[in-house]
């Protein structure tokens, strides 16, 4: 069986964005002893993400070619 390749598209977002969420949990266990240093670091990788986050919407990676009303 084959699926449309919107599928992997979706599937290759949602890991990218939970393994950031994995490393956001990690940064907020050890928020205290890695200090300003560590949330700028956050901060950054963050801004990163959401710039990838914009690149796909840009490219309309999470259209499912529903036209919607």
């Amino acid at each position: 069986m084959r699926f449309p390749v919107h599928f992997y598209l979706i599937a290759l977002a949602f890991l990218v964005f939970d393994v950031e969420a994995a490393f956001l949990f990690a940064w907020a266990v050890a928020a205290r002893d890695v200090g300003w240093v560590g949330y700028v670091e956050a901060l950054v990788f963050s801004i990163m993400l959401f710039a990838g986050l914009l690149y796909l919407w840009a490219k309309q990676a999470f259209d499912w070619g529903i036209e919607h009303e």
